[in-house]
């Protein structure tokens, strides 16, 4: 296949009909999943770059439609401008899309991967936003991918700097910031689901409870985990594996009826059952 996007020709259905769940749930645009190498930039034969395949989404300025991006393309390969001016220069490569071009059937031909040339200097620097602007064209969205540097005269480019940004999703829509709340029974196994949100508030039993993971997300950075005891007896919590706290020491948790708040820092992300992070006290005996 190739790179492509959608954009609709219907008359009974407007684009915007079409891409009304898109663009209720983007904040701004960006690459779908950063950390699993989606559109990455990566040196070439001589002086050009490869883009690997991913998914992207790209939102239109001033209250446009959101647009899914994908590249399922073995490699894109894509000559790099030579350089002949006596100094460096950086160039920004740059996905975007070309709302003023009408889709043809699988819409192949609105997405583009474009080379923004910057200004050759002894000390040079990537073409800025408003000048990214104007390349693309006024309207049309874009998500920078790479930056490349060509000293004059190279016959590769010099090197490739990742400038890709991970897609913003609402937040307030997907209720990142409301607490999930548990009730687990003692001797249990408690697994957070993190498709729910962020923040986990568990009430205790007078017992033991494990803690597992489902539905980690790649480019998963933190959770909080808030634990309140009982108002007789107390909790105790296994925690899942690869978390490591401060001085490899597992912090204590309160007594009767009160909570104790700790920050999870992931490191890497595997899978599930499968990851490294750190935790932080965040507050105790409240």
């Amino acid at each position: 296949m190739a790179l492509r996007s959608i954009k609709t020709a219907a008359t009974a259905i407007t684009e915007a009909g079409v891409l009304q769940f898109i663009t209720d749930l983007l904040k701004f645009s960006g690459i779908f999943d950063v950390q699993a190498g989606h559109f990455a930039v990566t040196a070439g034969s001589g002086l050009s770059i490869n883009i690997a395949t991913g998914r992207a989404y790209l939102l239109a300025p001033s209250g446009g439609n959101g647009y899914p991006v994908i590249n399922d393309a073995a490699i894109t390969n894509k000559a790099i401008a030579s350089n002949a001016t006596g100094n460096p220069r950086i160039s920004t490569i740059v996905l975007y899309k070309d709302l003023t071009i009408s889709a043809n059937s699988d819409d192949t031909n609105t997405t583009f991967i474009l080379e923004v040339l910057g200004t050759a200097a002894s000390s040079p620097v990537p073409p800025s936003n408003s000048t990214i602007q104007a390349a693309v064209g006024a309207g049309n969205p874009y998500t920078p991918l790479n930056n490349v540097r060509v000293n004059s005269g190279a016959t590769a480019p010099t090197s490739l700097t990742d400038v890709r940004q991970q897609v913003g999703f609402r937040n307030d829509i997907f209720n990142q910031d409301q607490w999930v709340v548990y009730n687990p029974t003692a001797a249990s196994t408690l697994t957070l689901d993190l498709s729910l949100g962020k923040k986990f508030q568990i009430n205790l039993p007078n017992g033991a409870v494990t803690l597992a993971l489902l539905n980690v997300p790649l480019n998963c950075k933190s959770i909080v985990l808030r634990f309140t005891q009982p108002s007789s007896g107390a909790g105790t919590v296994t925690y899942f594996a690869g978390l490591s706290w401060p001085n490899s020491v597992v912090p204590t948790l309160s007594g009767v009826n009160k909570s104790d708040e700790f920050g999870v820092n992931f490191l890497t992300v595997t899978n599930d059952s499968t990851n490294t992070s750190e935790g932080v006290p965040i507050l105790q005996n409240v």
